[in-house]
């Protein structure tokens, strides 16, 4: 696996593909209304890339096999970053593998990447946020010897 940093002309690209995966989890999982999903990611991830760049400390690696070339699509992509809030701990804001490379080992592999990182940077921890429906992902995360240190629940009750 390699992981190449991201040059600063595919971070538009980025962005597009990060609001698009956090438009639909958040309106499956019943966070956002459908309506407001456009306007409430803009928002949140204005902060989190503003002016259309990455922040001081963050990093995304494009995810490819060791013999494909650059000019290929990345089979994902990995987006961590040291947080102020966290002294020590490496936060990964986003992990992607596209559909048609899934089941492939390359999520645990990435997983692992992010955590040499983490101790790179002197970094005790890793942190991390996933959707409830993502079982896929709470498994690999729980086979890592990740846990939950915060739990969000929710009911919808009938009209």
């Amino acid at each position: 696996m390699r992981y190449d940093l991201i040059h600063p002309e595919e971070v538009p690209s980025l962005i597009g593909r990060v609001r698009r995966g956090y438009i639909q989890q958040k309106v499956q999982q019943g966070s956002w209304e459908a309506a407001d999903a456009e306007a409430a990611a803009e928002e949140e991830l204005g902060a989190l890339f503003p002016g259309g760049a990455l922040l001081d400390g963050h990093e995304v690696y494009l995810l490819r096999g060791e013999s494909q070339p650059e000019s290929a699509e990345p089979l994902g992509h990995l987006w961590i970053g040291v947080l102020r809030q966290m002294p020590g701990t490496l936060y990964m804001f986003d992990l992607e593998i596209r559909e048609e490379a899934r089941g492939r080992g390359i999520g645990q592999a990435a997983m692992v990447f992010a955590e040499q990182r983490a101790r790179a940077l002197n970094c005790r921890s890793v942190a991390l946020h996933v959707f409830g429906g993502n079982t896929v992902a709470i498994d690999l995360y729980g086979s890592l010897g990740y846990q939950v240190i915060d739990l969000n629940m929710k009911k919808n009750l009938a009209d």
